[in-house]
């Protein structure tokens, strides 16, 4: 019985190793990883996501490098935070793993021109499907990769 244990143990830890360190794709239109734009918050709840914040018509979850924002429990957005954009693919093609504004821009389709804010920047692209975002490191505007996020304007 007690080898019984440890063996499910070992799968199930296992199991949750292999996702977090899986390729994640995005699928504009569709979704993200594991994560699909016609999931509901309970769908979402039990692959394991936590709520961050859960107010009366915006829920934010999370789980590894995944961030899903939900408004009225539909999927809104759904972000890969994380320094390593290799692991994820888009088209069956790998992003690069040098993540700066002309690598990545030169990878995505149809970027349009980044957006400057006090915080940083956004970069659309993919027809405006996919935000390339980045944060502002100091006073000088030096950039840092902050995430990717896949953007569902289906209405």
């Amino acid at each position: 019985m007690l080898r019984k244990f440890f063996y499910t143990t070992f799968l199930l830890f296992s199991t949750q190793v292999v996702i977090a360190n899986s390729p994640i794709e995005i699928k504009p239109d569709v979704g993200m990883g594991p994560i699909l734009f016609s999931m509901n918050l309970n769908a979402i709840k039990n692959l394991g996501f936590n709520p961050i914040v859960d107010a009366h018509k915006t829920s934010i979850l999370q789980k590894d490098n995944l961030l899903i924002i939900l408004e009225n429990e539909k999927v809104k957005s759904i972000s890969y935070v994380g320094k390593d954009t290799s692991k994820l693919i888009l088209n069956g093609k790998v992003l690069p793993k040098k993540n700066d504004p002309m690598s990545l821009k030169s990878f995505f389709k149809n970027c349009a021109n980044e957006i400057k804010g006090s915080g940083g920047i956004i970069i659309p692209c993919e027809n405006n499907k996919i935000e390339i975002i980045y944060n502002y490191l100091n006073q000088k505007l030096d950039l840092e990769f902050d995430s990717i996020s896949l953007k569902n304007i289906k209405k």
